[in-house]
């Protein structure tokens, strides 16, 4: 038996991570824009990625981003009941919303309070445990959204160089998701404008009823300048083109090493 696939030589969005620390405004602004639009793809063809992490984004060799490792993405079928069954979540649009006056006043300020309303939801606990939305580590059906809590993690990590609810056991990380204030000081001090911090919270909201989504994310402030025609087309040049042997068509520099020595599994 024989698998074959691409091979994408920049490596991977981890690795970048581990010799950069933080990405810069710009680079972080092209990955963010490439990863939204083909999370969007996925969305639109009714699947939920469920594993948005650093480890899953490659970089091929002309320094796009390609989404890999769908293990974990759950497809919904269209001729199947949308409810699947599952009960209507606490956070539905439907029911009373729990979320303070003050921060449903900021969020329409900003114009982030543009609900998911996706009748699909599912139920599985699964993913990685620093990009966990809080309606999966709740054990509440979640939907589409949870992608963008992810993608919210993703941004705040590669502008800070840590995710934003840092621990080190999960079981601290994940009350601090579910319970600690998003700051914007210490160590991310300086490195977050306005524009980006009402992103990153637009994404972060721990409420999925009230998170910012697709369509309101690509008319953000922070993506002013942004064709997004142009970003699903590929136009744009890449601030980073990983260092490659033109001549080397299996050139393996741009991967940690430890990957490159682990037996292949299937």
């Amino acid at each position: 038996l024989y698998l074959a696939l691409d091979f994408h030589p920049g490596g991977d969005l981890a690795t970048q991570l581990a010799r950069w620390g933080r990405l810069g405004r710009d680079r972080t602004r092209f990955y963010i824009c490439e990863i939204i639009d083909g999370v969007a793809s996925l969305h639109r063809a009714g699947i939920i990625y469920r594993d948005l992490k650093p480890e899953n984004i490659l970089i091929s060799r002309l320094g796009h981003i390609v989404l890999t490792d769908f293990g974990l993405s759950k497809c919904f079928d269209p001729a199947v009941d949308p409810r699947n069954g599952l009960p209507q979540p606490r956070w539905h649009p439907a029911r009373a919303a729990s979320t303070p006056p003050a921060v449903l006043a900021y969020l329409h300020e900003f114009a982030l309070a543009t609900p998911d309303t996706s009748p699909y939801f599912t139920s599985t606990f699964c993913g990685t445990s620093e990009y966990l939305a809080p309606e999966v580590l709740l054990g509440e059906p979640y939907t589409f959204s949870a992608d963008w809590f992810s993608a919210g993690t993703l941004l705040y990590e590669m502008l800070a160089g840590i995710v934003p609810f840092y621990a080190e056991d999960h079981a601290s990380m994940y009350r601090r998701v579910l319970h600690d204030e998003l700051r914007f000081d210490g160590q991310a001090q300086g490195l977050f404008d306005a524009d980006t911090q009402t992103l990153v919270r637009g994404m972060l909201q721990r409420n999925p009823a009230l998170r910012i989504n697709h369509t309101a994310m690509v008319r953000h402030p922070y993506f002013s300048m942004i064709d997004w025609g142009l970003i699903r087309l590929k136009r744009y040049q890449p601030p980073f083109v990983p260092h490659l042997n033109p001549y080397d068509p299996t050139d393996t520099s741009q991967f940690e090493d430890m990957f490159l020595s682990l037996p292949p599994m299937v």
